[in-house]
């Protein structure tokens, strides 16, 4: 499954972003978190892109409880040919929506990040240090937005892997740069499934 948006330019009036190079974690088990697993079949699907948009795929949790939001681990399926500067980039996204529309944004600033040939088949971004709680909802929507790397590295066609889920459960929703509303994304043939991005949710429940 692909599909492909244009690459637009995208300035800042208070200058370039700072770029973190996602390196390999191996995750401390000792820890206390819990971890929240994506749904659906055990089969993947790698969904290729190319250009600046935004997948987001919904989290179901108890409305009555407080989740502290650690981490978010991807995965994808990239082959990677060893060149210099190749990658693709991008930002970790949580946010709450209704029919389509953003409405609470809980990473306005968040870090942009280089997925680079360092790192194989998943990338783990540490949101520790944002203080992402969650909270009086009983769904919210995880994913990430694919970004332009402004020249200072090579931009690349990502590949980001997705599971089918139930069609009455969809849950993963795209937008590119030049819509302001989100879209659902279903599996070829259209309609039959849902679909999901594979992803762990690191957590800790707040008093």
């Amino acid at each position: 499954m692909s599909f492909t948006c244009h690459l637009f330019a995208q300035s800042k009036k208070n200058g370039l972003d700072t770029i973190i190079n996602l390196q390999e974690v191996m995750v401390d088990q000792n820890k206390r978190y819990s971890i929240m697993v994506s749904p659906g079949k055990k089969d993947d699907l790698h969904v290729q892109g190319k250009g600046k948009l935004t997948i987001i795929s919904k989290v179901t949790v108890d409305k009555h409880k407080k989740y502290f939001i650690d981490a978010l681990e991807f995965y994808f399926n990239y082959k990677w040919q060893g060149l210099e500067g190749e990658g693709f980039v991008v930002k970790p996204v949580i946010i709450r929506m209704e029919n389509g529309k953003e409405i609470k944004n809980y990473l306005p600033q968040p870090a942009v990040c280089f997925v680079s040939n360092k790192v194989n088949e998943k990338m783990y971004i540490d949101l520790s240090e944002y203080n992402v709680v969650v909270d009086n909802t009983d769904s919210f929507f995880v994913g990430l937005e694919f970004v332009d790397a402004k020249g200072r590295t090579k931009f690349e066609d990502f590949n980001i892997t997705m599971t089918m889920i139930k069609k009455e459960a969809n849950a993963s929703y795209v937008r590119k740069d030049d819509q302001s509303e989100y879209s659902q994304l279903f599996w070829y043939p259209k309609d039959r499934f849902g679909l999901t991005l594979k992803y762990r949710l690191f957590y800790k429940i707040v008093e």
